[in-house]
């Protein structure tokens, strides 16, 4: 006589056991592969967003989008589009980013990383893009922002647009040595390197361990990045002065490495401004000086 058995209780506690002991094998893989996958998501929009540029700039000389050559300073006490002199004071990532969606060589979609994991960055889904009249000096929405203190549309940080770095860089110069576009950092003249104390000072390191970005692409503990350089390629690393970006000239002229998170560059005699490219992402203008590197309205994660 055949009679119908379930599990016993020890049967079902050894199978959920091996479950338990599978899905702990498997969650760090996956999270592992997931993390993986946004990284690369991540760096194909770096990508798309140069390609967006480079398309561009084929019809302005090989220069990139710049929002001060768009919308000029009036001509002859009038608005004429295409006439007038650079307008300097609206050189800023997000008038930048919003022109880019304006004129569809960027979406409000590929703006946002995949990686994000700041609540105040969100895309832009209520674009008006009827915020466009020439004759009116209207070429972008405004309400566009790029203020990590706000709600935020856009997730990369980018080379700024001003000074000599702008006029020999912001183009289609093709130059597999230097970055225009990346993961932002994580603040402006801290938190990229670690200061050995001396005389019973403690380094500052509260920045770094404190930011948002450490496990921006599943790292732990370590700040990784995709960087987009000048001729299209991306790379991914862990390195604030990247392996292959061009070295900066001081002005002893001295060859040093150039940390693309920071204005400055650090050699013996200490730190020397001016450094050849600074990824960040900037709301404002304060001034029209088109040499002041201290210009720009800056936001970081901590703002």
């Amino acid at each position: 006589m055949n009679k119908n058995r379930g599990f016993t209780l020890i049967e079902l506690l050894v199978v959920m056991a091996i479950i338990a002991l599978l899905l702990g094998i498997l969650l760090p893989a996956l999270s592992k592969a997931r993390a993986k996958a946004r990284q690369v998501k991540d760096a194909s929009q770096l990508s798309q967003i140069h390609k967006g540029q480079v398309v561009f700039s084929s019809d302005q000389d090989g220069v990139f989008m710049t929002p001060g050559l768009i919308n000029r300073q009036p001509f002859g006490g009038a608005e004429v589009p295409g006439k007038g002199l650079e307008d300097l004071t609206v050189n800023h990532h997000a008038a930048l980013y919003s022109c880019m969606v304006q004129q569809n060589y960027a979406s409000p979609q590929v703006l946002y990383s995949p990686a994000e994991n700041n609540v105040k960055v969100v895309p832009d889904s209520n674009y008006n893009f009827e915020e466009y009249r020439p004759l009116e000096g209207l070429y972008w929405d405004e309400a566009f922002s790029a203020n990590l203190g706000l709600e935020c549309n856009v997730s990369y940080g980018t080379m700024m647009i001003n000074g000599a770095r702008k006029k020999k860089h912001w183009r289609d110069s093709l130059a597999s040595d230097f970055v225009v576009i990346g993961t932002r950092g994580i603040n402006e003249n801290d938190g990229t390197r670690y200061v050995i104390p001396y005389n019973g000072d403690s380094g500052n390191t509260d920045l770094y361990n404190e930011s948002k970005l450490l496990d921006y692409f599943g790292g732990r503990n370590e700040f990784f990045a995709n960087h987009c350089y000048n001729d299209g390629h991306v790379k991914h690393t862990n390195q604030f002065q990247p392996d292959g970006h061009a070295l900066y000239e001081d002005g002893d002229g001295e060859k040093q490495p150039d940390d693309v998170y920071t204005h400055e560059t650090s050699n013996i005699d200490g730190p020397t401004a001016g450094s050849d490219a600074f990824l960040c992402m900037t709301y404002g203008v304060e001034n029209d000086d088109p040499d002041d590197v201290n210009n720009q309205l800056m936001t970081w994660d901590d703002d």
